[in-house]
């Protein structure tokens, strides 16, 4: 017998329910991160004007930042995937809202 790779299996849910909270705290870090991630592109004029630099340079700094973060997801991954994912996950989103107050 063949299953297609979208079958719900009857494991795949205790007591045949989907369990929102579990999915709720990921959803939520997915949202801020994409959040994050794309805002300087929509204050760079912002940017611009309070820190009365040209244009390119900022450009220039958004694109340093995203080689960055880019340059580092993969140092990351490897050195935090041993490590029991919900206190990774709990421990990074009270660090991220403890600098943002």
């Amino acid at each position: 017998m063949t299953t297609s790779p979208n079958a719900r299996l009857d494991h795949d849910f205790p007591g045949g329910r989907m369990r929102i909270g579990a999915l709720l705290p990921l959803t939520t870090t997915a949202f801020l991160m994409v959040v994050t991630e794309t805002m300087p592109a929509d204050v760079l004029s912002a940017m611009v004007q309070d820190l009365d630099v040209a244009p390119s340079a900022i450009g220039l700094l958004v694109s340093v930042y995203a080689l960055v973060s880019a340059a580092a997801a993969i140092p990351v991954v490897a050195l935090t995937r041993r490590l029991p994912r919900r206190h990774l996950l709990i421990g990074r989103l009270s660090r991220v809202l403890s600098i943002r107050r």
